[in-house]
């Protein structure tokens, strides 16, 4: 009888084992064709060359997420690409080049205070929905005391924004307001890819991105983030910074030319991998460990 029970177990734990090897297909979750959506050129799903056009696909994307292509050319970029979870965001190489525009900022007219999701400035001919805008003054213009997000609404002389100030800044004090900011986001977000494409930050032309809040690609609050293959030239601010993370890869990129450092992987980081970057010329360090 023991002996029986003895190849009964055998044979059972056998027939479990293949069982488990099998592989199991689309039973109770529908198997779909993964999502590339094309941007850059006439034959493109979205044909623009511009950061909206850009968004406007990743946007598009479903909430598993999918693939954005972007074709070879010069993509105008007024206002940061934001990534969003399980997106892969691909260019075609050197040619592919994602270009900052011109610089502009003004005065403020009024003061803005903390948590308010608008602004009031001197002047608003150079802003325009959908651009990045960072607000400082005279005792906080630096790092994480800056405030920074996105123009949703214009309206005479206010500007309307994603995100509420972080403080409180004074006209007396000299507040101002720009459109410097990252070219490249991911905030909030995980399992992102981003590669395969040049920034070019055109810093002769452009306002500072201050640091710690901004840089050519910039990731905050994010896990399992790779960023591979990117070259990032002439970024006005830090050239791939990422703040409060974990599980971020940095791979063969080139950082250069920035005008603050070049890698900065920063505050609450654990868990990052960089490998075989090539960061030089930058004004400040070409990696700086916080």
């Amino acid at each position: 009888m023991k002996k029986l029970l003895f190849l009964f177990l055998i044979f059972s734990n056998v027939a479990f084992a293949q069982y488990e090897d099998c592989k199991i297909d689309a039973f109770l979750t529908p198997r779909r064709n993964p999502v590339i959506l094309t941007v850059g050129g006439t034959y493109s799903d979205i044909p623009g060359y511009t950061n909206r056009a850009i968004q406007i696909a990743i946007d598009a994307l479903p909430v598993e997420g999918g693939t954005v292509k972007l074709n070879k050319g010069t993509f105008l970029i007024k206002g940061a690409v934001c990534l969003k979870s399980n997106v892969k965001l691909i260019g075609s190489g050197e040619a592919t080049i994602l270009k900052s525009g011109s610089g502009f900022e003004s005065n403020l007219a009024d003061d803005a205070d903390y948590g308010e999701v608008f602004l009031t400035v001197e002047d608003a001919s150079g802003f325009e929905v959908g651009m990045n805008v960072q607000v400082w003054d005279a005792p906080q213009k630096s790092c994480w005391i800056l405030s920074t997000a996105r123009i949703t609404d214009i309206v005479g002389n206010r500007l309307y924004i994603d995100r509420g100030m972080i403080a409180d800044y004074r006209v007396s004090n000299n507040g101002r307001v720009s459109n410097g900011g990252s070219t490249v986001l991911v905030r909030d977000a995980e399992n992102v890819f981003v590669s395969n494409f040049t920034i070019d930050g055109n810093k002769e032309n452009t306002v500072k991105a201050h640091g710690c809040n901004n840089g050519g690609v910039a990731v905050f609050k994010s896990k399992n983030i790779t960023v591979d293959n990117i070259h990032v030239k002439d970024f006005n601010g830090e050239g791939i910074t990422w703040q409060i993370t974990e599980n971020v890869t940095v791979q063969n990129c080139e950082i250069e030319g920035c005008a603050n450092m070049g890698m900065h992987p920063g505050t609450g980081s654990p868990k990052s991998h960089i490998l075989n970057n090539n960061s030089h010329d930058n004004a400040v360090d070409g990696m700086y460990i916080c």
